[in-house]
């Protein structure tokens, strides 16, 4: 499904990062789309194989693609990654808190 996504024209910040020459996950950020935003700017997609969850990939990826203006982005319900795993903090320090 991501791989149709990444396909498509986009108007906003893209980063997507490759494994030997394979993607293995990507992060999409611009401006809010929601009129009721919490914050001006927008991580609107982060995707990382799983077989790549636990490297600090996520954390690079948002420090790559994050501009300097507070930012929000919304997570499923129903996702379990952004509660199932915690990264070394001490190597993959986040950014931009808001």
């Amino acid at each position: 499904m991501w791989q149709q996504s990444l396909s498509q024209p986009f108007t906003g910040t893209r980063r997507i990062a490759l494994h030997n020459n394979n993607v293995v996950g990507f992060a999409d950020y611009g401006p809010a789309k929601d009129d009721d935003a919490p914050r001006a700017h927008q991580l609107y997609g982060l995707y990382i194989l799983a077989a790549h969850h636990g490297t600090g990939l996520a954390y690079q990826l948002i420090d790559h693609i994050l501009g300097p203006e507070p930012s929000y982005l919304e997570v499923f319900k129903d996702n379990p990654a952004p509660y199932g795993s915690t990264p070394d903090t001490d190597s993959c320090p986040t950014t931009n808190s808001p």
